[in-house]
């Protein structure tokens, strides 16, 4: 996308990575399902769902809605963010570890 490639604009890519969105939800539901920790009961499974989707929105901008370079870029960068602190409530199952590290 940033260095101007079609790649991401065909439709088996736009397809893999709905499918990976939709993976990441369902599994999402199924743990909290699964071992019976609710949204809104617990904080750091809250906090995991919410991240979940703000990561997927900032795709969607990255990839289909925002035309500015720097904004894409932008909106790529948080994605990961995202994507990592929602990696550090998996490990610590707390929505706040990153202050206990700082």
């Amino acid at each position: 996308m940033l260095n101007n490639s079609n790649g991401y604009r065909k439709r088996w890519v736009r397809r893999l990575v709905q499918t990976n969105d939709t993976v990441l939800l369902i599994c999402g539901i199924t743990m909290a399902v699964t071992i019976q920790q609710y949204p809104f009961v617990n904080g750091w499974l809250t906090a995991k769902l919410i991240l979940l989707v703000a990561y997927i929105l900032m795709g969607m901008l990255a990839l289909h809605w925002l035309r500015f370079k720097p904004l894409q870029l932008a909106a790529w960068l948080c994605a990961i963010g995202i994507y990592g602190y929602l990696i550090g409530i998996a490990l610590n199952r707390d929505p706040l570890w990153l202050s206990a590290v700082l």
